[in-house]
C-alpha cells in the first residue's frame, strides 16, 4: 500500500498527502521519502526537502542519486559548503558517472575553486564527450578571452576536442589560435575539415580558409599561391581565391 500511494501520478504537487500516508505506513521506505522530497523541492520548500533526502540517505546510504540530489537541494538553500559534501560523496559512490563531475564542477567553479572544477569537468568529458563544448564555454568566460588560459584549463586531448576548441576559438575572433588547435588536432577527416572551412568562410577568414583548403588538398599554401585550379574546394574556391589575389595586390 506504501508503495502504491508514492507512485500514484499527482495532479497537483502541492497535493502530498498520499506520499505522507506512504511513510506512515512504511517508514523505512527510501523511495517515499525521495519521492516526497523532490515533491518539496517543485513547491519551494528546500528546506524539506533536505530533510526528507537525508532521511532516505540514512536508509540507503549508497545511493548517489540520492546525494547528487540532497547536494541540489542545499544548494537551493545556499548551503555551498553542505552542498560540496554531498557532491564529492555522490562522485566517491558513482566516480565513473560523468553528471557527479559536471555537477561537482560547476558548484567549485560558483564557488571560486576554478583549478579544481576543471579538473572535474575533465573527468566529466572523458565520460561524456558532448559536454567538451560547455566547458570551453565556461572557461571563456572565466578566463577573460584568454585564448592561452582557456586552453590550459579546458586541456583538450583528442583530436576532436582540439578541433572543438578551434571552432571556439575562430566564433570569438581568434584566428590565428584558432588556426593552431586545428593543426594541433593533427589528420581531420575530410567532413571535419569540410566543417571548418565553411566555419572560416563563413567568419572571413579567408587567408585561413585558403591554408585549410589547400593543405587538404595535399599541397601547401606555399605551392598553391595564387592558383584558381582544381575544383575541390566545395565550390567556393574561386570565390575564396579571387578574394585572397585581390588582397594580396594590395
Amino acid at each position: 500500500m506504501s508503495s502504491l500511494l508514492s507512485r500514484q501520478p499527482k495532479r497537483d504537487v502541492s497535493d502530498i498527502d498520499s506520499l505522507d500516508q506512504a511513510i506512515r505506513l512504511s517508514p523505512s521506505d527510501a523511495r517515499a521519502y525521495d519521492i516526497r522530497a523532490r515533491s518539496f523541492l517543485k513547491m519551494g520548500r528546500f528546506a524539506e526537502a533536505v530533510g526528507d533526502f537525508q532521511t532516505a540517505i540514512t536508509l540507503r546510504p549508497n545511493d548517489y542519486l540520492l546525494w547528487l540530489r540532497l547536494a541540489y537541494a542545499r544548494e537551493k538553500l545556499d548551503d555551498q559548503p553542505g552542498a560540496l559534501v554531498a557532491y564529492r560523496e555522490a562522485v566517491h559512490l558513482a566516480p565513473s558517472y560523468a553528471t557527479c563531475h559536471w555537477y561537482l564542477g560547476r558548484l567549485l567553479l560558483r564557488m571560486k575553486a576554478r583549478e579544481e572544477a576543471f579538473v572535474e569537468f575533465r573527468r566529466a568529458t572523458n565520460t561524456d564527450p558532448e559536454l567538451f563544448p560547455s566547458v570551453i564555454n565556461y572557461a571563456w568566460r572565466e578566463f577573460g578571452e584568454d585564448a592561452d588560459l582557456v586552453r590550459q584549463a579546458v586541456r583538450p586531448q583528442e583530436s576532436s576536442e582540439y578541433l572543438m576548441l578551434a571552432q571556439g576559438f575562430l566564433t570569438h575572433g581568434k584566428r590565428s589560435d584558432a588556426m593552431a588547435m586545428y593543426h594541433a588536432a593533427g589528420k581531420n577527416s575530410d567532413a571535419e575539415r569540410r566543417l571548418f572551412l565553411a566555419q572560416l568562410l563563413e567568419a572571413k577568414a579567408y587567408v585561413e580558409a585558403y591554408e585549410v583548403w589547400a593543405v587538404g588538398e595535399g599541397g601547401s599554401t606555399e605551392s598553391r599561391e595564387g592558383t584558381l585550379s582544381n575544383a575541390g574546394f566545395e565550390g567556393c574556391q574561386s570565390h575564396c581565391f579571387r578574394i585572397r589575389m585581390a588582397n594580396t595586390s594590395h
